[in-house]
């Protein structure tokens, strides 16, 4: 059997594993006269490795946490509308204030939610999504509506 040449097989999959079948390389590698044992193993590290980058990538990219984000944004919109023309006076500038803040809460969730979704914590990103989607929208919304009211009332 030939001596095979040393090389990295994790790093050869990383190289050729996104254009190639796993099965091909994983064969073609033992026919070269690697330790089957070992390119076994290379190739799982492979596979869990792209999963996690996969799931990166896309994040937590269904419907539900699209869907949870809007529903959650609209008691967030009430609640701040509520906090300035509701029984609790706020100073307008306070009011864009807390809509700035609400959003920065909301934009720093989305990468805990990330952080989660690379963690392979499916429930937790998904919740953490749906909130940040819904303080961004609820923040979003209001100030933008504020605007657009003033735009079209302005003297």
């Amino acid at each position: 059997m030939p001596e095979p040449k040393p090389i990295d097989l994790l790093a050869y999959l990383r190289e050729l594993g996104e254009r190639n079948d796993l099965k091909v390389l994983r064969d073609d590698l033992v026919a070269q006269g690697y330790d089957p044992g070992e390119v076994d193993r290379a190739v799982g590290l492979y596979r869990i490795e792209r999963k996690a980058f996969q799931r990166a990538q896309t994040g937590p990219s269904n419907l539900g946490c699209t869907l949870g984000g809007f529903l959650l944004g609209i008691p967030f919109t009430l609640l701040n509308f509520w906090l300035l023309v509701g029984s609790v006076p706020v100073e307008v500038e306070k009011w864009y204030l807390i809509l700035v803040l609400e959003c920065l809460i909301g934009l720093a969730l989305v990468f805990v939610g990330r952080s989660a979704a690379r963690a392979n914590v499916d429930g937790a990103s998904m919740l953490v999504s749906s909130l940040s989607g819904g303080l961004i929208v609820g923040s979003v919304l209001p100030a933008s509506l504020m605007l657009l009211i003033w735009s079209i009332c302005k003297p």
